[in-house]
């Protein structure tokens, strides 16, 4: 437990530091529009995150519905059936990401040819809406999120500049030990 705990709070302090190394190029010309655009984009994905789940929860359900509402009882639980909701969203989301494994819905005892044939066919639509139609809309709004962001990233590139000039000119500055034992002395 100690050993997970360090190492958890170790990675958070990795997180830290390479967020503060971004902080610190975003005031440079060619990588801080780029930095700056890393909130809208996120934004973007958790946006796009909301609609892909009203299609997959949909999706799921609607395949839980054609396959393991009637393969449940008819069938013993083995590797690879489509029997429980769980297992049913984790093929979807595979299927999403395009790596499922399509000899699941091939006919056997439990499903027979006309079932399989619909639930090839509702998984082709559902990999053509996931796959194509919701990534070019992630891909989409990401790019009007970049245009939008270009825009007006000179000035805020120059303003971060000017902000972080003018800091380091008005505070103290304080030498880190132990050089500030001669400032004091001094």
């Amino acid at each position: 437990p100690a050993v997970m705990m360090y190492s958890t709070l170790w990675c958070a302090q990795i997180c830290i530091l390479w967020s503060r190394v971004c902080l610190i190029f975003s005031t440079n010309r060619n990588v801080g529009p780029f930095v700056s655009m890393i909130p809208g984009m996120v934004t973007d994905i958790l946006k796009w995150a909301f609609v892909l789940s009203i299609f997959y929860i949909g999706y799921s359900f609607g395949t839980y519905f054609l396959i393991a509402g009637d393969v449940g009882e008819a069938c013993g639980v083995e590797d690879g059936s489509l029997d429980t909701f769980s297992v049913v969203a984790e093929y979807n989301f595979i299927l999403l990401m395009g790596q499922s494994e399509w000899s699941v819905l091939e006919p056997n005892e439990c499903m027979s040819p006309g079932r399989s044939i619909v639930v090839k066919v509702y998984m082709y639509l559902f990999s053509i809406m996931g796959t194509v139609l919701l990534l070019n809309l992630l891909i989409a709004m990401m790019a009007s999120t970049y245009e939008q962001i270009r825009e007006g990233t000179a000035k805020q590139v120059n303003f971060a500049r000017a902000e972080q000039t003018f800091g380091l000119s008005h505070r103290n500055a304080i030498i880190p030990p132990p050089l500030n034992v001669i400032v004091f002395a001094l």
